[in-house]
């Protein structure tokens, strides 16, 4: 079993994108070149470049003809040809200034003689020996057929910013300054393909051909990155330490990247040869098909020098190196060359046929586009089989489909998006030309038409469903309009047409064939906004971290103290789609809600691990206490704003006491209060998230909810009571502390220890509560001691105490809690867990109530290695904690 947790694809890349940029930001200084201007494209400049004088710098014509002075009268329009004033380009006439009378021969691009402001097209002229006879001159205005100075470039316009990559046509630009310019270096990388079956040439016994180094080397080269060296390494660890040292020594190396050796056999070498060489594996796993054992590290170099080296060690299957090297490596390199938008660019796209989702995991479906007829959006085909060994899938794919994970299929006929991996220059999008561009509108005498024209809209695009129902809005649109017209006096007694467009699924008002008049458009629009098709529904989406309590609970329950930190490992995160022109409230099941099981087994097994009513119940509790705190606090919920669809996900792992439901609750309230425009204030929100939790019997402290709303390390103290902020007609608002941010950058290297199915975390907090209400000596004690122990954590933190002290009072923790609790309640995992921390040298504790420990190394890394060696012998999963240190909610 791995003990690297599977990380989404989006927090892989803004995770390995920060150290690049970091890498970057450390050394941008020493990355400035100047360079010839025609070895420019696909740099990135690393200043602006400004225009130092006009262009042109005079006036110049744009046609072969005749320059005169515009306001010129003279009779019948014969002017006086001056020969010797010819103006040709290259071989401008300077010598004097024409009289308004008089004319002058001027070719396209030359200067316009001194005197003259207008050009005649040669074609509107006669010239008899001297005279000139220019057609319609006096009506002709000053400037006509020339340049003014400075008219294409004026002196001191910014050309180019800094930070732009250059392209071909910005080479021309750049031309108007300078011969050279100065811009960002280009990344460079050392590509290692490993294994022992991998060669340059294949056998049929065991050797087959290296096509990822090749590969890799050639999309380095696509993302303007120089390729140091390339080599095969076998799957030998003293080989591979030779290969990677070499790659550290080279100080021009900014980024290795490997192919192979990442996944779970006892040849798989790599992980193990980056932690030996001092390295730090920032994730080992992603929740990603193809690609999942993808693996991002950075390790430091020889003294002196800042830089670590970025290491990207991908599968060793040719697809799931591709893939993972255009989410995770490519938009890296384009941060080390200087780009500021590295990311890759997305499109919706439509899927032309039925695709089979994946039950485990997100994939990114190689597929080609097709842009012909008259689609509002590509349709997206499958490159065919997808096994990640079968390179030809990614030969004629444009895009990656990001499909989510199932179970079920995607429809054809379903939008979804999809990442660019093509040249689309170069791709399949070969759309007929249209000759004359057609309609965006459609007349309602013609309905039968709908879903033949392209969307396009006067108004903000509408967001409904139901084609049929959204016709009979339009047909009430016009009623509606011309009845307010009529009522504000308008002489627009009936509207022709109201004209319609529609994406076959929906039809949407746009525009009237009426002229339009100040009444009308208020009208439309007043109408729009009432029928909630006045804007495009924008999703909110909100994230609330996983926390762990670092010292002092289960105290937080009690009136006492603590410290807890929100963790970027693990979240829930819900997501909130308005459904404008209905008031429906629709709540969506996430992944704690199943109905449907293999097995009788397979069903108990379910309800053992997520309970008999899942997720969808912790939404339901929290609209229902929402609404009870706007009745207690007067206010309105603007029910204007339509209804929504409320859903959820989380990875917090199931009854680790890492607060995977309070998670659910507080990025849920967050979204219904940006929809609704809500006043909770946060302190308010902890108090709020209890009070839904006790709603559903979830037995809770405040201390989840308050780190999961502020976010970083916070010192809580719970221990003075004071009036709550609000009262309710239902439960109290209970939540009363004293909070305060701690520096996180003082605390020791936390490690997350969890075990994959615990037993209910809820349950080890057994009778405590009852024998607190009693008056128990024992747990009075002890809740006074665990509260006691975080002003003992807080002085270590702010003298910058060793990490021997952290554990101290973290093991402390735990003897009082193993003392209140009583082994029987804690558990026979719970209390391996622990008993394996201590066996290592290590200080730790619960998170929270059982299921998942935080620990510390007093020795460092090597210590870290006995543990990580024993939770994998164990069967428990361990990883570095990364600190949220801002909350979404």
């Amino acid at each position: 079993m791995s003990t690297w947790p599977m990380v989404l694809v989006d927090d892989a890349m803004n995770a390995a994108l920060e150290k690049a940029t970091a890498v970057f930001e450390s050394t941008k200084t020493s990355r400035v070149d100047v360079i010839d201007i025609n070895n420019a494209v696909g740099r990135v400049l690393a200043q602006d470049v400004v225009a130092s004088s006009p262009h042109p710098a005079f006036v110049a014509s744009i046609m072969d003809g005749y320059a005169y002075k515009s306001d010129a009268t003279v009779e019948d329009n014969f002017f006086k040809l001056v020969e010797s004033a010819c103006s040709r380009a290259g071989a401008p006439w300077t010598d004097g200034t024409l009289k308004t009378s008089e004319c002058a021969y001027v070719t396209t691009g030359a200067r316009v003689p001194n005197g003259c402001d207008t050009v005649a097209p040669e074609e509107e002229c006669s010239v008899r020996g001297d005279v000139v006879t220019i057609t319609s001159a006096s009506a002709r205005p000053p400037g006509k057929w020339t340049r003014a100075v400075g008219s294409d470039i004026a002196s001191g316009h910014a050309l180019l910013s800094k930070r732009a990559r250059v392209s071909a046509f910005d080479v021309g630009i750049l031309r108007f300054e300078s011969t050279s310019v100065a811009t960002f270096r280009l990344p460079t990388v050392a590509v290692f393909s490993t294994g022992d079956e991998v060669g340059v040439v294949a056998d049929e016994s065991s050797k087959i051909i290296d096509t990822n180094a090749p590969m890799l080397v050639a999309l380095c080269e696509q993302e303007h990155t120089q390729c140091l060296f390339s080599e095969i390494v076998r799957d030998d660890k003293s080989a591979l330490v030779s290969a990677f040292t070499k790659a550290l020594a080279d100080t021009e190396c900014d980024v290795l990247i490997t192919s192979g050796g990442v996944s779970m056999g006892d040849r798989d070498l790599v992980k193990s040869v980056i932690e030996e060489l001092g390295g730090e594996i920032h994730f080992g796993r992603l929740a990603m098909k193809p690609g999942k054992p993808c693996t991002f590290a950075t390790i430091p170099r020889m003294k002196g020098d800042v830089r670590p080296l970025l290491v990207f060690a991908l599968p060793g299957n040719p697809v799931s190196a591709a893939v993972t090297f255009t989410l995770v490596v490519a938009p890296c390199l384009r941060a080390l060359s200087g780009d500021i938008n590295p990311k890759p660019r997305r499109i919706p796209c439509e899927v032309a046929h039925n695709i089979q989702l994946d039950a485990e995991r997100a994939e990114y479906h190689r597929a080609t586009l097709d842009w012909s007829g008259s689609a509002r959006l590509p349709k997206a085909t499958s490159t065919g089989g997808q096994i990640s060994s079968r390179l030809l899938s990614m030969r004629s794919a444009d895009v990656l489909l990001e499909l989510p994970k199932g179970p079920g299929t995607v429809s054809a006929g379903s939008t979804v998006s999809a990442l660019i991996i093509s040249d689309v220059r170069q791709s399949s999008l070969f759309a007929a030309k249209l000759e004359t561009p057609s309609s965006p509108s459609l007349s309602l005498h013609n309905a039968s038409a709908r879903g033949a024209v392209p969307l396009v809209s006067v108004f903000d695009d509408a967001c409904c469903d139901g084609s049929m129902r959204n016709l009979k809005r339009a047909v009430g649109l016009e009623e509606d309009v011309r009845r307010k017209c009529r009522e504000q006096g308008s002489a627009v007694d009936s509207l022709s047409t109201v004209y319609i467009f529609s994406d076959g699924a929906s039809t949407h008002v746009a525009l009237t064939e009426t002229a339009r008049t100040d009444e009308l458009t208020r009208a439309m629009t007043s109408t729009l906004t009432r029928l909630g098709n006045a804007s495009v529904a924008k999703q909110i989406t909100r994230r609330a971290y996983a926390r762990v309590g670092l010292v002092g609970n289960p105290s937080d329950g009690y009136g006492g103290k603590c410290i807890a930190a929100s963790i970027a490992n693990y979240y829930a995160e819900s997501v909130l789609m308005p459904t404008p022109g209905t008031s429906k409230i629709k709540f969506v099941p996430g992944p704690y809600d199943g109905n449907e099981y293999a097995s009788f087994e397979d069903m108990a097994t379910y309800i053992e691990q997520h309970g008999v009513d899942g997720g969808i119940r912790l939404l339901k509790s929290l609209c229902y206490n929402i609404h009870r705190y706007c009745l207690d606090t007067h206010q309105n919920i603007d029910r204007s704003r339509g209804g929504f669809t409320l859903s959820y996900t989380s990875n917090i792992p199931k009854q680790t006491g890492l607060s995977g439901s309070s998670g659910i609750i507080i990025s849920a309230m967050a979204c219904v209060i940006a929809f609704y425009g809500l006043d909770i204030p946060k302190e308010h929100r902890p108090s709020l998230a209890l009070r839904v939790e006790h709603d559903v019997g979830i037995n809770a402290g405040p201390m989840d909810r308050v780190i999961q709303v502020e976010g970083g390390v916070v010192h809580m103290d719970f221990s003075q009571k004071r009036e709550p902020p609000s009262k309710s007609s239902g439960a109290p608002l209970v939540v009363h502390g004293t909070y305060t941010h701690l520096n996180s950058s003082k605390l020791p290297k936390l490690y997350l220890v969890w075990a994959e199915n615990p037993s209910d975390s809820g349950k080890t907090h057994s009778t405590v509560k009852q024998r607190w209400n009693e008056g128990d000596e024992t747990v009075r004690n002890g809740m006074l001691s665990c509260a006691t122990l975080c002003d003992a954590y807080v002085e270590a933190l702010e003298r910058g105490a060793p990490t021997a002290r952290f554990a101290e009072i973290m093991n402390e923790n735990w003897n009082l809690r193993r003392l209140m609790f009583g082994d029987s309640a804690l558990g026979e995992l719970n209390l391996k867990m622990m008993q394996m921390i201590r066996e290592c040298g290590c200080g730790g504790k619960f998170t929270g109530s059982g299921g998942a420990a935080i620990a510390v190394c007093p020795n460092g890394e090597e210590q870290f290695e006995i543990l990580r060696r024993a939770c994998e012998a164990s069967g428990f999963n361990i990883e570095v904690v990364r600190i949220a240190e801002h909350s979404e909610c």
